[in-house]
């Protein structure tokens, strides 16, 4: 629930009671109380987050998935089941940042729309109490479902198609830019990081696997055009995508000062 109690919007309410109520009933205050660290990290932390991928790609369609099968078998896999009330794009977020699961009385895409702050202990005060110069989140299209007033209301520094360095088609416009957009505009903002010996949290989402798949043709010439529909197209240019990425980190020296997360969005 609401009410300026687990977080703020910009129009207040008359339920004032009845969300105080709630928290009490339901021992929520606890999850507002002061953050302790009892060790400051000393890694940088890179998450990217996939859309619509899950281990079903990786291990049932190999052929579309040779570089994230490397990846598990040279680092650690852990396989992680679904949770109900983070079964969806934004509570999964919500999830993802309060560890939490996002139960509310309303139609759950529009949950955090307007909001201005999250008044809950979130990875983001994690992170600016461990000293992280720059805390930052990239997706193509902020507005979708409220990702963005989300994201700024926890504390991320946003970057959507709006505050980015190049200049991109968007499309579709609900998407943003594309997945080799977004590697790109990471890739700069890494090595500038690094060139400055910035400490950083990146996190990221992708987006052309979405539902039927968005298909990008500049990857074509890069990982051919032998597929069945726009999905299998997607998923192998998101697996090129990644492998290229990984092999950017080691090249530039930032793999052995940073943790690496690589999940599936819900």
């Amino acid at each position: 629930y609401n009410g300026s109690l687990i977080y703020d919007i910009k129009s207040k309410t008359n339920n004032e009671e009845n969300y105080k109520n709630f928290i009490i009933k339901n021992n929520l205050d606890k999850y507002r109380k002061n953050i302790e660290l009892f060790e400051i990290p000393d890694k940088n932390i890179i998450l990217i987050t996939l859309e619509s991928i899950d281990d079903g790609f990786i291990f049932n369609t190999p052929e579309l998935t040779p570089n994230l099968n490397k990846i598990i078998k040279k680092w650690h896999f852990k396989k992680i089941k679904n949770i109900d009330g983070c079964s969806w794009s934004v509570g999964s977020l919500y999830c993802l940042m309060t560890g939490l699961p996002a139960y509310f009385p309303f139609e759950k895409n529009k949950i955090f729309q307007n909001t201005s702050k999250i008044n809950l202990n979130t990875l983001s005060k994690v992170f600016k109490k461990s000293n992280y110069s720059n805390i930052e989140y990239f997706v193509g299209e902020s507005n979708f479902v409220g990702t963005g007033d989300l994201l700024k209301s926890i504390g991320f520094d946003l970057k959507d198609h709006s505050k980015i360095t190049g200049k991109y088609k968007i499309y579709p416009n609900t998407f943003g830019y594309h997945d080799k957009d977004l590697f790109y505009e990471l890739k700069q903002n890494l090595r500038k990081l690094n060139n400055e010996k910035k400490s950083f949290v990146t996190f990221a989402t992708t987006i052309n696997t979405h539902l039927n798949g968005i298909r990008d043709e500049r990857m074509t010439p890069i990982i051919g055009d032998n597929y069945k529909n726009d999905v299998e197209h997607a998923v192998k240019s998101l697996d090129y995508l990644v492998g290229d990425f990984i092999d950017f980190l080691e090249n530039e020296g930032i793999l052995k000062n940073t943790s690496v997360f690589i999940i599936p969005d819900h």
